[in-house]
């Protein structure tokens, strides 16, 4: 298994900023003083991948050079930063981790490979979301941990895949696929996210006032969410669109991926806005909402960058962006 270096499946900022402007003018900061955090891999010349978190210009890199690395996901929680991802172990097996505020948590130990694609965090217990494949097949297992503890949720010999994890209540629920169907579980049970005959590929979730929400791809047909059994299509320009990501502020939906191919934009209540790009390699990947502020991560020739109200403001390093988190200070 390779690390991945494309949009996921399944996630802070600046080393280095190229300011935007329009008519000469600088875009205009958010109003209210906010900390922007990226977590994604950074390709130092001759090495890397290695897991990194930026934060307001500074890179922090959550391994060293020695082996492969990633971070898929971030989560904030009070003062506390979380960042979900995979290391190596000593064998070369991909080792499922999440880090607080730095530290290395292990999930998993032995021959399998595991990867995590997702973290959320609720008071003290942290729920992470990947993959679990034993080292002698093909097949992963759909698998979150809560502090720790494996739940395995699914049995299908052809293999599942988990890629995103919200709470809500006290009821757990994960998205990801089995048996090449969209699958939501909500504590363990699984729901197949169809829709007469269009079946969603989910890649992220959100939950707001009980309403869980689902964005995807539906293949052959494009970019999607589901929602109470509900599939809607997103006005997008061709069939290749796809969502990556979702959140939800104030019932209004917001979601970023590609309307068309290689052409970023994000969806707000079903709208699409196209972003500014670059002549190649642009990845929306994740979405944020902090005040008026609409917030899109990703990658722009080759380098981290993050969009904010559509306007693009990339690193000075080689890597990718997975996920986006925006705090007021």
């Amino acid at each position: 298994m390779k690390f991945k270096n494309y949009i996921p499946l399944v996630a802070a900022v600046l080393l280095a900023i190229v300011s935007c402007t329009k008519n000469g003018k600088p875009d205009p900061e958010p109003t209210t003083p906010v900390d922007i955090y990226l977590v994604g891999n950074s390709y130092p010349p001759g090495g890397g991948p290695i897991a990194t978190l930026w934060k307001n210009g500074t890179a922090i890199y959550l391994t060293d050079n020695t082996s492969d690395s990633q971070a898929s996901a971030i989560a904030i929680n009070g003062k506390d930063i979380y960042v979900a991802g995979e290391t190596r172990g000593p064998d070369k097996q991909l080792v499922a981790t999440y880090w607080k505020n730095g530290v290395p948590y292990k999930l998993t130990e032995g021959p399998n490979n595991a990867s995590a694609f997702g973290i959320f965090v609720q008071d003290a217990d942290v729920y992470v979301v990947g993959m679990v494949t034993p080292n002698d097949i093909a097949a992963g297992t759909a698998t979150y941990w809560k502090n720790g503890t494996a739940v395995k949720l699914s049995d299908s010999p052809s293999g599942s895949v988990a890629t995103a994890i919200a709470v809500s209540e006290g009821d757990v629920y994960a998205a990801g696929i089995q048996d090449a169907t969209g699958k939501l579980w909500k504590n363990g049970i699984a729901t197949n996210m169809v829709d007469g005959t269009a079946t969603l590929m989910p890649s992220s979730l959100a939950i707001s006032n009980n309403h869980v929400y689902v964005a995807g791809v539906v293949q052959g047909s494009g970019a999607a969410y589901w929602s109470n059994g509900v599939i809607t299509m997103l006005p997008i320009g061709s069939k290749v669109s796809s969502a990556s990501s979702i959140a939800v502020r104030n019932d209004t939906l917001y979601m970023a991926g590609h309307s068309d191919l290689d052409v970023p934009a994000y969806w707000n209540n079903g709208k699409a806005i196209t972003l500014t790009k670059s002549s190649f390699l642009n990845y929306p990947t994740g979405i944020a909402v902090q005040g008026n502020d609409i917030y899109v991560s990703g990658q722009i020739g080759g380098n981290p960058a993050y969009w904010r109200n559509g306007k693009p403001i990339k690193l000075n390093e080689q890597g990718v962006a997975f996920g986006i988190a925006v705090v007021p200070r």
